[in-house]
């Protein structure tokens, strides 16, 4: 059993170590720069970034390369709990006729935890959890007793700073009290090439996962990739990338095997970086997969000849 924790750890240590850390752009380099730091003290950290952009996975690659790296790690969303029972789930709950509930700030003790959703909780809750981080100490629900805590704390909040005070998501005054290491994670569509490099490393862990042979993406296949601006981010990028593991032919991602999700709005449609062309041959082409590829309908809805769809498919341009 020793063996295999001290194995498992390894494993974990690996993973999540500043070596396996994917992205190259000057955005991303910031921010590595930013948590290098943060693992080499024991100061608390706000992480703000849009979801799905890896927050949780810097959050644990600071704690694996902290001192604190053989004590817990918890994760915990506060939005997950009944609103009149996250004091108790966070700080625990005494009963003087049987052993007390241990709350998540207890079992974190010496290590880390990391609060996400902090923000949409009710401002008087907000206070509560702040004021613990803020003076490192609880009294369990219906105690009186003091507990002291020796634990880092990292938040994580889905919206900028500017945002969340803007929208009175939180008080600023409260928020600086506890924020200790400030850091700003960017959306994916704003790094650029790491969009690939990340793109192979989703590629490489799911062939290996699942015992598939060396797969390769075409050049086509990752410009298509880099002109998305994938409103998931690494969260979507990495569902994209596994499906066209999974349906490309010959161990060859195509641009054909790369879908995206339909639900695109405008703004999504806006934000893609694309040249007027193929913001045109996209339209013609979503008209032409809406009406059942009826050339007539198509120019008529679009108000064009029908003699440039034709021309656009003898080009294959669509």
């Amino acid at each position: 059993l020793k063996e295999e924790n001290f194995d498992l750890r390894n494993k974990i240590y690996i993973k999540y170590s500043f070596d396996n850390l994917v992205g190259s752009s000057s955005k991303m380099q910031s921010v590595y720069n930013i948590i290098l730091k943060a693992a080499k003290s024991n100061i608390n950290v706000s992480i703000h970034g849009e979801l799905g952009t890896g927050k949780g996975m810097l959050a644990k690659t600071i704690h694996y390369n902290s001192s604190r790296k053989e004590k817990a790690y918890i994760a915990v969303d506060v939005r997950s709990y009944k609103e009149q029972n996250i004091v108790a789930e966070l700080f625990g709950e005494y009963n003087s006729l049987k052993e007390s509930q241990i709350g998540v700030f207890e079992k974190a003790n010496l290590g880390t935890i990391f609060i996400e959703g902090l923000e949409c909780l009710p401002r008087q809750l907000q206070i509560i959890i702040q004021k613990a981080i803020q003076n490192k100490e609880i009294v369990r629900v219906g105690g009186t007793e003091i507990i002291p805590l020796d634990i880092r704390v990292i938040t994580s909040y889905n919206s900028s700073l500017s945002d969340l005070i803007t929208n009175d998501k939180i008080t600023e005054q409260q928020y600086f009290k506890t924020m200790g290491i400030p850091i700003d994670v960017p959306p994916l569509r704003e790094r650029g090439g790491d969009v690939i490099s990340l793109a192979n490393r989703f590629i490489d862990d799911f062939v290996k996962t699942n015992q598939i042979g060396l797969v390769n993406i075409s050049s086509e296949a990752q410009e298509k990739l880099l002109t998305y601006s994938f409103k998931g981010n690494i969260q979507e990028l990495k569902s994209v990338v596994e499906l066209a593991v999974v349906m490309c032919s010959d161990n060859l991602i195509t641009a054909d095997d790369i879908t995206f999700n339909t639900y695109n709005t405008l703004e999504n449609f806006l934000v893609d970086e694309k040249t007027l062309k193929d913001y045109t041959r996209g339209i013609v082409k979503h008209f032409l997969d809406k009406y059942d590829n009826n050339v007539l309908v198509v120019a008529e809805k679009l108000d064009v000849g029908k003699s440039t769809i034709y021309r656009m498919i003898k080009n294959k341009e669509i």
